[in-house]
């Protein structure tokens, strides 16, 4: 099971990369150096902000395959191309299109949505990978409280929050006051 976690949060990486790289500036007036992922892990602030400096931000928004699934993802990579290290993923699925204003989440609540494939992963400088997922807590124990929320989505960018409890074997990770702004490919 473990295998097919990790399939499916490589697999978003690689769609992502291979879409392209962020543009220079776009018709927005958003321009490279306005894109972002910022959180906190453990406490510890996280940024990767500046893709001159070797990080790569990108993302997706409502692709819809041939059964009418509707993906949504987002990746950030702290050192490009080392997409094993210090890489936080956002993988979302759903019949329905995804929207601005709603929580996207692992867990039932009033006013959130469950999607049918939710990912929030994180690999740690020691490629260790820690992740929340719709059915990751009957592996691993503890809270289900990640989700995902988009504020803005233009034809060149998206904007959102998230955070969660993300999990490996070994042990767990908290991801608070997450945000992002990345290029939409």
């Amino acid at each position: 099971m473990m295998k097919h976690f990790t399939f499916i949060s490589w697999f978003a990486i690689l769609a992502i990369f291979f879409q392209g790289c962020s543009k220079d500036d776009d018709d927005s007036g958003t321009v490279a150096g306005d894109y972002y992922f910022r959180f906190k892990l453990d406490g510890q602030q996280m940024d990767y902000t500046d893709p001159k400096i070797g990080h790569n931000l990108s993302g997706s928004f409502n692709l819809v395959d041939s059964k009418g699934i509707y993906t949504t993802s987002a990746v950030a990579m702290k050192t490009y191309p080392t997409i094993n290290k210090n890489t936080l993923t956002i993988v979302l699925a759903h019949p329905a299109e995804f929207q601005t204003g709603i929580d996207y989440t692992n867990f039932d609540a009033s006013g959130n949505v469950v999607t049918q494939v939710f990912v929030l992963g994180y690999y740690d400088a020691n490629s260790v990978f820690y992740h929340a997922e719709i059915y990751s807590i009957p592996l691993f124990g503890g809270e289900t409280d990640a989700k995902v929320r988009f504020s803005e989505i233009t034809s060149t960018n998206m904007r959102g929050t998230f955070s969660g409890t993300l999990y490996h074997q070994s042990g767990s990770v908290k991801v608070t006051q997450g945000e992002f702004n990345v290029p939409r490919n």
